[in-house]
């Protein structure tokens, strides 16, 4: 059997992706019993090769473990075991572990899983297992096995009044051992329908539509609940069973039919390392021999046989669509293998079900080339960047954004284009232009929020350096043209005096220390700067600039309590 396991390098003793076997031992006649063995054949190979005919790259487990739990409590934890590219025989003793002799009727829970795939790039992470034994010892010495079955899974056309048996011989049983034995036949949930003398006297025609199964049966003595029409999971006393043969019983008058996958739609931001597997996808009215489920793109071709939805993790496919469908098919079919397509190169009698979607985003910010640019800010210029000045390239997604923040990550604009922005009036310091491509249900892509704290899938691009420097200083040269703050530091209220150059004023402006202008005059006349009220500003450091038209004048001043 094939079973998923955990990509990590770390055994989760909690893992969804564990085989689970449970066995009850009762002790015999001697009063003691015990678990002595586990027997089991493993590989992980490099590639997979469904029976159905799908192959491919299989990202492959490194390790595995075991884990035991008697009625409930952790006895026995073993880590660490190297998986084998070929079938390997893992033989684990516990004999020697008094945790698992009893005295009294004991349920050991056993859990194998595999882990630390190999991360060659890989659709699906298959670890594969056959042939799996308890040995268990129900009276002193004597050893019960039910054996190991071979042969199968059997197919029958069912209901057409042609005996359906399977030959004698087509099954082998070996290995077993005990002082009695019965064959087994029961439903896919345990429930017993026969206890032939042999399974090759079995006519499965007359048993309806749906899968049997076959095993055998090893027991001592006292055994109770092997009677048909009960569940043979609920068996008590000294036995073991064998693993189990499937009977397919098909109703091969209805024809094929792909069924009905109900689900989804699903949609992942793929491409960030979380794994990203689908759930709750459920298969109804499908008819055929045969299932397979079938990952394809958008077009059909065929990505993936896994052997089942959740097995697939899409996190690594990239951005895009696939669809998940189940494929109902007779013996025969061809066509069904990674890389051709599911709607026009299958050939044989199948039936393909509706597909589920898989939405698949990996938004790119993509490169900004351009800049840093400088502009003198506040002078009553235009600062605008020149269409072309800044370079996009390699971005993608369902949805794209300008972005312009300050230095600390706060939004302060988002444009639709970088050259629309107007940097002038957005006071001293350094802005940055990004740009963000996201995925619809982006979370926090609003002026004044932080863009660290964005939610949702997305990307930001590198981002570029606009720096609004204090140019008015620097029309001060030679002091031909002067303006000063009195008193400072100030409380309450300040006063200008300019040089007697300034013959006219346009406007004044303070800005606080992070370059947000908190007063901002017009019309202002020579004798308006005796008194300046600026009562509401905390203690710190302003500026402020005199715009005389001409040019712009700034100077410094400290606000106290």
């Amino acid at each position: 059997m094939c079973i998923g396991t955990d990509k990590q390098c770390a055994y989760d003793p909690d893992s969804d992706k564990a085989l689970v076997i449970k066995v009850q031992i009762t002790p015999g006649s001697s009063g003691t019993g015990s678990l002595d063995q586990l027997n089991f054949y493993e590989t992980a190979p490099m590639t997979y090769n469904w029976l159905t005919g799908g192959t491919g790259l299989n990202n492959f487990p490194t390790k595995f473990g075991i884990r035991v739990l008697k009625n409930g409590t952790e006895i026995f934890v073993q880590v660490g075991y190297d998986t084998s590219p070929n079938w390997n025989l893992q033989n684990i003793d516990f004999s020697g572990n008094s945790e698992f002799s009893v005295t009294s009727a004991t349920t050991f829970r056993i859990e194998l899983s595999a882990y630390c795939a190999t991360g060659n790039g890989g659709f699906l992470t298959i670890w594969d297992l056959e042939n799996i034994e308890l040995v268990s010892n129900c009276e002193g010495s004597t050893m019960i096995s039910g054996g190991t079955l071979t042969g199968g899974p059997y197919s029958f056309c069912v209901g057409d009044g042609v005996a359906d048996n399977i030959p004698a011989g087509y099954i082998t049983l070996s290995g077993n051992t005990g002082t009695n034995s019965q064959w087994v036949i029961t439903d896919a949930q345990g429930i017993i329908l026969g206890l032939p003398p042999t399974y090759d006297v079995v006519d499965f025609d007359g048993a309806g539509f749906g899968n049997c199964l076959v095993w055998h049966l090893s027991f001592a003595d006292g055994i109770q609940g092997a009677e048909v029409g009960l569940n043979a999971n609920d068996l008590k006393g000294c036995f073991p069973l064998s693993n189990p043969i499937t009977v397919n019983r098909i109703d091969c008058n209805m024809g094929i039919n792909g069924g009905l996958v109900t689900g989804g739609p699903f949609t992942f931001c793929v491409g960030d390392g979380i794994e990203d597997n689908v759930s709750g996808i459920t298969l109804d009215n499908n008819t055929g021999l045969n299932n397979q489920w079938v990952v394809t793109d958008s077009q059909g071709n065929i990505l993936g046989l896994p052997p089942m939805p959740g097995a697939v993790d899409f996190d690594g496919a990239g951005s895009g669509t696939c669809l998940i469908w189940n494929l109902s098919f007779a013996d025969g079919l061809t066509g069904a293998v990674v890389g051709n397509n599911a709607l026009t190169d299958l050939v044989g009698d199948y039936g393909l079900s509706n597909p589920v979607t898989v939405y698949r985003n990996q938004p790119e910010g993509g490169s900004l080339l351009g800049g840093p640019f400088t502009f003198c800010a506040g002078d009553g210029e235009a600062d605008m960047l020149p269409a072309g000045a800044i370079t996009l390239s390699g971005n993608s997604g369902t949805n794209s954004q300008w972005v312009i923040t300050d230095a600390q990550g706060i939004i302060l604009g988002l444009p639709p284009t970088y050259d629309v922005v107007d940097f002038d009036g957005a006071g001293f310091g350094n802005c940055l232009v990004w740009h963000l491509s996201f995925a619809d249900g982006i979370q926090g892509a609003e002026v004044g929020l932080n863009a660290n704290d964005l939610e949702g899938c997305f990307s930001l691009s590198n981002p570029i350096e606009v720096i609004r420097t204090d140019c008015g200083l620097s029309a001060n040269d030679d002091h031909k043209y002067r303006i000063q703050v009195y008193p400072n530091p100030s409380k309450g209220q300040i006063s200008l005096k300019a040089s007697d150059n300034i013959e006219e004023i346009k406007s004044i402006s303070i800005f606080d220390s992070y370059g947000k202008v908190v007063i901002t005059l017009s019309t202002v006349s020579i004798t308006d700067l005796q008194s300046i009220d600026i009562s509401d500003l905390n203690a710190g450091q302003y500026y402020i600039r005199v715009n005389t038209g001409r040019m712009a004048i700034t100077d410094r001043f400290i606000v106290v309590e």
